[in-house]
């Protein structure tokens, strides 16, 4: 995610200093050290792209079928509960204010 992030920001950097990139069929020369990469290119990428978490298809996160459940049961019951001792307010919900 980080990387297409910077990815995007240098390119929305490229288009406002040399928007006839994308207009031209011809080659140009482009000289990137007049290319500086602003915060207003990273706000701009952020609001373009997707993060990977958000590109999961649905099917993915449906329950698993009924005659895979009992082979997994006891790997995930391992799982949740070592995540919650690991991260003992990780039981408390979202929103659940954690004490200092």
């Amino acid at each position: 995610d980080l990387k297409g992030l910077c990815a995007e920001a240098a390119l929305n950097a490229l288009r406002r200093r040399y928007p006839q990139v994308y207009e031209s069929s011809q080659k140009l020369q482009i000289d990137l050290t007049s290319v500086s990469v602003l915060r207003e290119d990273f706000d701009k990428a952020l609001r373009k792209i997707v993060p990977s978490t958000h590109r999961v298809e649905d099917k993915v996160l449906s329950p698993l079928p009924k005659h895979i459940k009992p082979l997994l049961e006891a790997t995930y019951l391992n799982i949740v509960a070592n995540i919650k001792r690991i991260f003992p307010h990780s039981a408390a919900g979202k929103g659940a204010v954690i004490p200092h």
